[in-house]
């Protein structure tokens, strides 16, 4: 999944289904990345894009680092509370030093850590936010900030599964058809976001999520209730086509289908 955030937009762009079950392996993930570099390919050598990558505590380790470290130049993962961090200290032993909403950084020679105290928590795994980067310019709130944009990829996988398509219900099991089904749906993920923002535009904040909003008008439209209204949301697609195409991410969705 690819987020613009300026935008606030989220799609998906690959779907890979893997054989195996639970976390999955290093050449696994490698193997994803390396289709998601073949669409950046040419933004990134152009340098007309820049990339982040994050990914959660599962993905972490000296080779996946340095991995991404060098085909796309930046990310931001979050990490264990045993993670080393300086001189055998770990982030569990650093955090029982800070109180509730601190922030504290260490910088190493070319990247950092950045580590949140959270709320207490039953849950000690929750009782930090620890993130390791190549990003050494950025704020220290402003990482912890994005890397929470990261969230938008759990609301996609729910409402692709379950809250919208209800993909969990067609019982595929060929990966061709899974993946085709995928890619069939990160295009209607899109619209049913861009459509989304049509109450925003018109300066009304609405609770429900962007893409289910975008998901109902377009099943109220798909039934017939007016010409004007479809033509309406004919414009809206057609304005933010021009910003995606601008920002590079409508391009993406359309190479990642293909």
């Amino acid at each position: 999944m690819i987020y613009e955030p300026r935008l606030k937009v989220g799609v998906p762009i690959q779907a890979l289904d893997l054989d195996s079950k639970g976390n999955s392996s290093f050449l696994a993930r490698k193997l994803v990345l390396e289709e998601i570099y073949n669409i950046l390919r040419f933004y990134l050598e152009k340098n007309l894009v820049e990339v982040e990558v994050l990914g959660d505590r599962e993905f972490v380790g000296n080779e996946w680092e340095e991995y991404i470290g060098k085909k796309f130049g930046n990310y931001t993962l979050r990490v264990r509370r045993d993670y080393e961090v300086e001189g055998g200290k770990t982030v569990g032993a650093i955090i029982q030093e800070m109180v509730e909403g601190e922030v504290r950084e260490i910088k190493r020679d070319g990247w950092r850590v950045v580590i949140k105290r959270l709320e207490d928590s039953s849950d000690r795994r929750d009782e930090c936010l620890a993130l390791v980067t190549l990003d050494m310019k950025s704020k220290a709130e402003d990482i912890i900030s994005r890397y929470r944009d990261r969230w938008r990829i759990e609301r996609m996988f729910f409402n692709v599964e379950s809250n919208g398509f209800q993909m969990s219900k067609t019982h595929f099991r060929d990966s061709s058809k899974v993946e085709m089904l995928f890619y069939v749906m990160g295009i209607c993920y899109y619209i049913s976001e861009v459509v989304g923002k049509i109450g925003e535009k018109a300066g009304n904040r609405v609770r429900r999520s962007v893409f289910l909003r975008g998901l109902r008008k377009l099943k109220r439209v798909l039934r017939g209730i007016s010409v004007m209204e479809i033509e309406k949301i004919w414009e809206i697609i057609l304005e933010y086509e021009k910003n995606f195409r601008k920002e590079m991410i409508f391009i993406l969705v359309a190479k990642g289908v293909q």
